[in-house]
């Protein structure tokens, strides 16, 4: 058994922190009427742009941000006013229709490619791995036997003119441009590529339509940020305009922002975005206002700040320099830290360091581990957190005969960081502890 006390130094890059471009968006304050088309109405009611445009109406219609205005509603409306869509969509009819159906802003939906294909699967010779090998020439016989049964049984139902229709390719590129109802430009777009190969060509679109909707989600809520305002501070907790009726629930973050400001240069205006001060986490909401936890500030955080959706995961990298009390044991771990800034997180580690033997040598070590932590205390500057760490350590050295060794040393190592908060994205941390450990072998 070995018991050592230790000291680490630990240096906190926190990479997508501070990620993203300052918007200068209104607050919400209502949901967003947005009208949905596609980019020819000529479809039938079985292609894929029909399909496409349903699945990007079912994600806006989903996030309560939104009022939809889908083709299903145009009907109704534009039945009013004696007029038929049809044929392709051009930007002015997009102005002429949303006017009409009150809407602010309109995605229209284009297909810019959708292909299906059957390919030959993968070589099973060139993957087979040690079991197929041993399983001998009648093994193989009886299971090739049984997989073109199974091909058989979808040959009544599939399109025999394609060879590999069991093993279908599906490609989907898609363009969603938004349109500004009152200017009548278009003030952005993006476009989405996924597809998927296996299986007939009902199974493959399926998991392609899927991989589109997930995408999508995310570039909608890009497209559409939640903004919202500081109301009042109070210690830790930050009190927020916008609640349930727009979607904001518990998990949900903000960045903070400072109000921009008026420079004028030489006899000209300039707006001077205001800079970032904080990031916070919601606990809970009600429908028009939701209460914050701050998780991280660098300035103080001010009643009539700006709060902007915080879109991305925040992530962040630790390198890490560890010593224990007796010197047997030092080295440099590099980590990837999960949910950094929330109270409860956790990383993963890689060390390179150097143990000392019975002999008194140095010999090189390569670690692996984890850990897992909670914040307890925390204010602006300081924060202190209790972990444990669990590590797996590989010690290599040269036996008296010039062999090769090594010995596994599992250990585990409870302790205690305080972090100081150096700038936005990063932090100084020092902690010490106390680790259990045994070797596998002498």
């Amino acid at each position: 058994m070995i018991k050592k006390t230790y000291l680490l130094i630990t240096f906190i890059s926190t990479l997508s922190v501070i990620a993203g471009q300052i918007s200068k968006t209104e607050i919400t304050d209502e949901q967003y009427r947005l009208l949905i088309l596609p980019a020819n109405m000529e479809e039938d009611e079985s292609s894929v742009s029909k399909e496409v445009v349903s699945i990007v109406s079912d994600v806006c219609t989903n996030l309560p941000r939104f009022e939809v205005i889908d083709r299903n509603d145009l009907e109704a409306i534009l039945g009013e006013q004696a007029l038929q869509l049809s044929g392709i969509i051009n930007d002015s009819l997009v102005v002429e229709i949303g006017n009409i159906a009150s809407a602010k802003e309109a995605l229209v939906v284009k297909i810019l490619n959708f292909y299906q294909q059957g390919v030959p699967p993968k070589d099973e010779d060139e993957d087979e791995d040690d079991e197929d090998k041993n399983i001998g020439l009648l093994g193989k016989i009886i299971l090739k036997i049984v997989e073109e049964t199974a091909k058989s049984a979808f040959r009544s139902k599939e399109d025999k003119s394609d060879e590999y229709y069991y093993n279908i390719q599906t490609t989907l590129s898609v363009q969603v441009k938004k349109i500004d109802i009152e200017t009548g430009k278009s003030s952005g777009s993006f476009t989405v590529i996924t597809g998927h190969t296996g299986g007939n060509k009902g199974r493959s679109r399926a998991v392609t339509m899927l991989n589109f909707q997930r995408q999508t989600l995310t570039k909608i809520k890009q497209f559409y940020t939640l903004t919202s305002e500081v109301i009042s501070v109070r210690g830790k907790e930050v009190l927020l305009f916008l609640g349930s009726n727009l979607g904001v629930e518990k998990g949900t973050m903000f960045e903070i922002i400072k109000p921009d400001r008026l420079k004028i240069i030489r006899g000209k205006k300039i707006v001077i975005p205001g800079k970032r001060v904080g990031i916070v986490d919601v606990m809970d909401a009600s429908k028009d206002a939701n209460r914050s936890i701050i998780l991280r500030n660098w300035r103080p955080i001010k009643e009539g700040y700006r709060a902007l959706e915080y879109r991305k995961i925040p992530t962040a990298f630790e390198l890490k320099y560890i010593h224990n009390s007796e010197t047997t044991y030092s080295g440099l771990s590099l980590g990837f830290l999960f949910r950094p800034i929330k109270p409860g997180f956790g990383s993963a580690i890689l060390r390179l360091a150097s143990t000392t033997d019975s002999f008194n040598n140095n010999d090189f070590t390569l670690g692996f581990g984890g850990t897992g932590g909670w914040r307890f205390l925390r204010t602006p500057l300081l924060s202190f957190s209790g972990l444990i760490n669990l590590d797996l350590d590989i010690a290599f050295r040269d036996d008296d005969d010039n062999h090769n060794v090594t010995a596994f040393i599992l250990s585990a190592a409870p302790h205690i960081e305080m972090e100081i908060l150096m700038s936005e994205t990063k932090d100084l941390v020092f902690g010490a502890g106390y680790r259990f450990g045994g070797v596998s072998n002498h």
